[in-house]
């Protein structure tokens, strides 16, 4: 009878902890509705040169700032109302260290709890940049990882394919400082 019981509070604890995490997880509706639409101001596009292909984001630029370095991608466009996300599970890794740099925020703090809903941009490419440490001077070659995350928003239409870049040669993807312009 004790192993009867004993199973009984095992079963129950074990739906109560299913349906708390069904709980806490958005459906797709309210990830929707609570998406963060960007303002124009807000809409970086790539360069013309950068050819439209609707796949997996590319890598575009890294930029060493004082305190933290920014990768920014390129993001295909290819319906006129599309929801975009880039989760907290990003990950730049040092292929000769094997340190990892956790993603902090996007760039131009865009809100990371919530979908970035992109609108009248069909079939352009936008830059997505993302924020996260800063690499230290001796990183020379890494890969971007995209691993999953508690709280990242993962819609049912969601593609399943995480992005994985591997063997990124820092130096070839930094951003050239530009000077001043005067007029």
């Amino acid at each position: 009878m004790k192993d009867g019981k004993c199973l009984l509070v095992t079963v129950i604890l074990l739906i109560i902890g299913m349906t708390v995490t069904a709980q806490q997880k958005k459906s797709d509706r309210e990830m929707f509705k609570d998406g963060y639409i960007l303002k124009p101001s807000e809409i970086f596009f790539a360069p013309p040169t950068e050819k439209y292909e609707p796949i997996m984001p590319r890598l575009y630029s890294i930029e060493k700032r004082r305190k933290e370095t920014i990768v920014t991608f390129i993001q295909p466009i290819y319906f006129d109302s599309q929801w975009v996300t880039y989760g907290y599970g990003y990950q730049l890794r040092d292929k000769k260290s094997g340190d990892t740099y956790m993603v902090r925020k996007y760039d131009g703090d865009l809100p990371m709890d919530r979908l970035l809903i992109v609108r009248g941009c069909n079939r352009k490419n936008i830059l997505i940049s993302l924020v996260f440490p800063k690499l230290k001077k001796k990183v020379k070659v890494i890969d971007i990882v995209e691993t999953p995350h508690e709280k990242d928003l993962t819609p049912s239409n969601a593609d399943s394919k995480k992005t994985y870049i591997q063997n990124v040669v820092v130096k070839d993807y930094l951003k050239k400082k530009q000077g001043k312009i005067y007029r």
